[in-house]
């Protein structure tokens, strides 16, 4: 109690003074721990002065006369006041050790493990499991007698051409809405359709999983394959789909030695030019100019000019003459491929020689 009254004596100009030489008795007391243990163990006495600042130029005598407390109603480590007891402010928090020598308490921290970390799932999984689950589901599709449902809102977000169809001057009521019947789509397979839904629900969706080109495969299964990446991209440019679009686009360029070849590329460059897929059907343009040989043989042999008809005759005259650039097929190759045809009629024959004759 002795500094605390003491403290009512003192005046502004001696405020630093008095704090200094409390300072250096606690930190007295502080180096002899033992001593003070046996001397101020009384929990009463108010002789423990809790400021919250330690500069004495910021210390005023209303702090100086409200700051002091008893040992019993001191915490240690506790982050603010807890009525009766007081936390331990900064200028007595540099004597720590002291206090908890001398019997001050300490707030007690029981140990605790973080608990587990278990992600929750992202808004979309969870929406792809309503799909799933067909739980709030306001729109379904029907392709090759295969029905496949889906929230409008999904669709719509990924999909331009959905979300006209859905919303604004363009909107349809859809069947789905009134009689629960299917919107029928007769111009998509099913594994397209499928392809495109689960697209709209998941970015990251592997849907060309199945479609990469591998080295067992023979020609046929390669067909297949091209076959379904083009039905894939034509879909996704009529639903307005960028991203799509665009994915296809490279899945078809990534194995493009392998899809386009002489029988196929007039068919391919065909598809790319309506699903607007410019590089591609760049690709295939070049490529039937620079192999027009190969094109040609490989549409002979492929049946497309069995007709004996005069316009069949001009078509293949055409051909050699269509591009600029293009390789001049003389008298010679026309009369070889024309011998080497001779799986077919006599009048093929004829007129590849009638053409090899008009271009020599």
């Amino acid at each position: 109690m002795f500094l605390a009254e003491t403290a009512l004596s003192i005046t502004e100009a001696e405020i630093e003074s008095f704090v200094s030489d409390l300072q250096k008795t606690y930190e007295f007391l502080h180096l002899n721990l033992h001593e003070s243990k046996d001397t101020f163990s009384d929990t009463n006495a108010a002789i423990w002065w809790n400021a919250e600042v330690t500069n004495s130029n910021l210390i005023g005598l209303d702090v100086l006369h409200s700051s002091w407390t008893s040992l019993g109603n001191l915490i240690l480590d506790s982050p603010c006041n807890a009525p009766s007891l007081m936390m331990v402010n900064a200028f007595l928090g540099r004597f720590t050790s002291l206090l908890k020598e001398i019997g001050c308490k300490t707030l007690y921290y029981p140990s605790i493990a973080l608990p587990s970390w278990n992600r929750s799932e992202t808004a979309f999984a969870a929406i792809r499991q309503l799909r799933e689950k067909e739980i709030l589901n306001d729109v379904r599709f029907e392709a090759e007698g295969s029905v496949i449902s889906a929230h409008k809102v999904i669709l719509a977000s990924r999909s331009l051409y959905c979300e006209k169809q859905f919303h604004g001057s363009w909107a349809f009521e859809s069947e789905s809405s009134t009689n629960n019947k299917p919107v029928k789509l007769e111009d998509m397979t099913y594994a397209t359709l499928k392809i495109l839904i689960e697209y709209c629900y998941d970015d990251h969706l592997d849907w060309a999983a199945g479609m990469h080109v591998q080295d067992e495969d023979d020609l046929s299964v390669i067909a297949e394959k091209l076959d379904a990446l083009l039905d894939v991209l034509v879909a996704a440019d009529r639903w307005l789909m960028p991203d799509l679009h665009l994915d296809a686009h490279r899945q078809v360029v990534r194995a493009i030695r392998f899809f386009v070849r002489p029988e196929n590329v007039k068919q391919v460059g065909k598809v790319a030019d309506e699903a607007n897929a410019e590089e591609l059907r760049k690709y295939c343009e070049e490529y039937s100019i620079e192999n027009a040989e190969a094109v040609l043989l490989a549409s002979v042999e492929d049946g497309w000019m069995e007709s004996t008809t005069t316009q069949g005759i001009c078509t293949l005259g055409s051909m050699c003459l269509l591009h600029e650039s293009a390789p001049r097929m003389h008298t010679l190759y026309l009369q070889n491929l024309a011998i080497n045809t001779s799986t077919h009629s006599v009048n093929i024959r004829r007129s590849l020689n009638v053409v090899a004759t008009a271009v020599s």
